[in-house]
This record gives structure tokens, C-alpha cells and sequence, in this order.
């Protein structure tokens, strides 16, 4: 398919995809007015902006999206002509030809839209999360054992040590929690230090979702403050732990008594306290 289409349209294009970074898969869908990513295997989808009327259908990976971002920046040209087939995208300026490889998109028509329910929300104080991960990922124990446990009520969220050797816990800095049992859950610590949280939002708080496939899968959604449907990065790597439940109410009751000798709350952070601490 080749189609001949203003710079400005492109610009256009571009600015939605960029919109909806990370994806290894972005597609505008004119029919359906709308616009899906693949992101870490999930097909998202999301409107189109008002701003953008698509004169036809289109598919890229990130390699294409960004060869074709960077001609329309040096372009003097008026149009750009785009081709896409199942192998490759080919975009010319009528001085330029820019080509990109599709391979990594032949699975992506067999993808489907994954649906999920919100099992849990907070908004989590977002220097006190940063610091947290970072303190953990700098304990050597604990960088071995990669694994966290995530304790949730309804007035704390507690961070803890998976075992007795594997280091402390620690309450975060809870803005808001939905009413819930208390609930604990295991996350990949590697998973969880990839997160870049001030790349998903240079506001002091955070949201994340607990989010339940239909599959019966976890994810832990990141969400920043132009989109509060779709998370902007997400820890797939999370399950539930109701075996750990009585270990971290002690740690959990050990931690509140430490603090309270210290004439804190909850919502100020003592020292870091081990397991090997109770």
C-alpha cells in the first residue's frame, strides 16, 4: 500500500504516537477510529485524538515510527509518500527514501485486546516509592533473592523482605488506598526497579492499579497524568502471597512498635527494619 500524505498529517500521526510512548507496535485504525499499541505483549486501545482524521490505516513498529519522525523533522517537502507492506515501510520525501524493517510486527494480527479489572488502587507518595526501590536494589541479599513482598490494608502499604535474610520493610507514603482485606502480594524486584517513575509522572504522588486479567495474570499499572485508563508502564511479574500473610503482620506489628517508640505514625518512616529485627 502506498499512500501520498501532507508533512503536517504525518506531524500529526506522530504527535499521537508519541503521545502513547513506550510501544513496540503502533496502529491507526480509521475504520474503528482509533488507535492501539502493543506494549510489553498487551494490545491497548485508545481513541483518536479530535485532531486527527487518518485518510487510511496504518501499522509500524518503533524503528518506523521514529525513521519516519525524523524525515518529516528535516523535510522541506510538502508531502511524504508512505509504504507499508508485511515486510517492510518505506517512506520517501522525493529526495530521501527511509526504509524499516515490519518482521517484529507478523504476530500482531493475532493479538487481542487484553480486558482487566481493577483489583486495587493507590496513589503512592512518589520520592518515598523511588527511594524505597532504590534501597532495596542497593541491599546484596535482597538483589539475590530478587523478590519483594507488597502488603496492602486499609490504611498502609507496607514494602517488605521476602525472608528473614533478605532484608526490611517499610511503610510507603499512602495518599489515598480503596477499602480492601488485607492483601499480600509477590513482585520481581528487577521488574519493579525498571520502573522509572519519574519518567511516568513529575507530580508528587502516583497512581498505581492492581489489575486482574481474564486470564487470572497480575500486572501492577504505573499511571501518568494524561491517561488514568491505561497504565504508562506496568510489573507483569506479581502474584498473590497469602502464605506470607502471617510472617509480614508481625513484621508489620514490630515496625509500628518501633516507630511508635520513636513517637512516629505510619506516615513517617522510621529506620529500615529486617525481618532478623523481630
Amino acid at each position: 500500500m502506498t499512500s501520498t500524505v501532507s508533512t503536517t498529517s504525518i506531524k500529526s500521526i506522530i504527535k499521537a504516537a508519541e503521545t502513547h510512548t513506550p510501544f513496540d507496535a503502533f496502529e491507526i485504525n480509521k475504520a474503528q477510529s482509533k488507535i492501539r499499541i502493543e506494549r510489553d505483549n498487551e494490545i491497548i486501545p485508545y481513541a483518536l485524538p479530535q485532531t486527527l482524521n487518518p485518510e487510511f490505516d496504518l501499522l509500524l513498529n518503533k524503528e518506523s515510527v521514529e525513521n519516519l519522525s525524523r524525515l518529516c523533522d528535516s523535510t522541506h517537502s510538502d508531502t511524504l509518500s508512505i509504504y507499508t507492506d508485511d515486510e517492510r515501510a518505506i517512506f520517501s520525501d522525493g529526495n530521501r527514501v527511509v526504509s524499516s524493517s515490519l518482521l517484529s510486527l507478523r504476530d500482531y494480527a493475532h493479538k487481542k485486546e487484553t480486558s482487566y479489572t481493577i483489583e486495587q488502587k493507590l496513589v503512592i507518595n512518589t520520592s518515598t516509592l523511588e527511594e524505597e526501590i532504590k534501597r532495596y536494589r542497593n541491599m546484596a541479599i535482597v538483589k539475590k533473592a530478587n523478590e519483594a513482598l507488597l502488603y496492602i490494608d486499609n490504611t498502609n502499604v507496607m514494602l517488605a523482605g521476602l525472608t528473614k535474610e533478605t532484608g526490611g520493610n517499610r511503610f510507603l507514603s499512602a495518599e489515598h488506598i480503596n477499602k480492601t482485606q488485607p492483601a499480600v502480594y509477590r513482585i520481581n524486584l528487577s521488574a519493579l526497579a525498571k520502573v522509572r517513575v519519574k519518567d511516568v509522572t513529575t507530580a508528587n504522588q502516583i497512581k498505581m492499579q492492581l489489575l486482574l486479567g481474564q486470564d487470572g495474570k497480575r500486572k501492577l499499572g504505573f499511571y501518568n497524568d494524561k491517561d488514568s485508563t491505561h497504565p504508562y508502564e506496568s510489573v507483569y511479574d506479581i502474584e498473590l502471597a497469602p502464605e506470607k500473610m502471617a510472617e509480614v503482620l508481625e513484621a508489620k506489628k514490630a515496625l509500628e512498635s518501633k516507630m511508635k517508640n520513636k513517637g512516629g505514625g505510619s506516615g513517617q518512616q522510621g529506620d529500615m527494619l529486617g525481618f532478623d529485627d523481630i
